[in-house]
Order: C-alpha cells, then structure tokens, then sequence
C-alpha cells in the first residue's frame, strides 16, 4: 500500500483527516450522521488556557459540528483518528442510546464501526492503532 500523503497546514491536515474518517465510518454503518469539522473553536481554546492539556477536541455543543484546537495537529496521525473517532461516538451514542458519556462514545465505536479506541501517553489521549489507521486512511474497509 502507497503511504498516504497528507496536507501540510495543521488545519487542512485536521480537515483532510477528519473527512477520511467521517467518510470510513459512514461506509461502515448508516447511522453515523453528517458532520462537520470546526478548527479554532473558542470553547476548546479556553478549555486549553484554564489548563486542560487533554482539550484537544470535542462535540455536542453544536448541533452537527466537531471542534478542535489547531494543536490537535500536532498529535500522531493515530490519536488524530481515535481523537475524531471518539468524538463521532458521541453523535452515535446519543442517537442509538440516548446518552452520550465518554465511554459509551467508545463503546458505540466499537460495537457500530469495529474499532477499539485506546487511551495512551502521559496525557491519556484516544489513539487507534496503526493498522486500524492505515485501513482508515487508505481506504480500505
């Protein structure tokens, strides 16, 4: 398999990234709703600057939207796609239960889109693992 090459901006990179997921998740189940990506979101950056270190990403306060930081970025291509992985959960688990905590937006994956969403570093981060992200990003279900 030909790596995949991805764009250099930080922000075009998170858009570029997140559309490959979001498009993978929906080929691999229906109910996975449309959704866009927001970078710069001025709820993540306060979150940033009152010292959560782990606010890379999040959801639910926008019908339809994913915000990230910029610096999500910055993350290895893994915890990018466990990262907006997990967030995608959130619009699952609220669809299909009704709830949407932080481990059932994991355990939706899991069960609708067949994949494990790790937690790894020093921060805890969602990662996937490299197989899953090269079948993510290289198309291939």
């Amino acid at each position: 398999m030909r790596p995949c090459r991805l764009p250099s901006s930080p922000v075009n990179r998170l858009h570029e990234v997140f559309d490959r997921v979001l498009s993978w998740a929906r080929r691999r189940s229906r109910r996975v709703p449309a959704l866009s990506l927001k970078v710069g979101c001025p709820m993540v950056s306060a979150q940033r600057r009152r010292g959560d270190v782990r606010a890379f990403m999040h959801t639910m306060h926008r019908r339809g939207q994913v915000c990230a930081s910029a610096r999500a970025a910055e993350l290895p291509i893994e915890s990018v796609i466990g990262l907006t992985l997990h967030e995608v959960g959130h619009h699952l688990a609220e669809l299909v239960w009704g709830s949407s905590e932080q481990n059932e937006a994991d355990a939706v994956v899991a069960k609708l889109l067949g994949v494990r969403i790790m937690y790894a570093g020093p921060l805890l981060i969602q990662r996937v693992s490299a197989s899953v992200a090269a079948r993510i990003l290289g198309g291939r279900r």
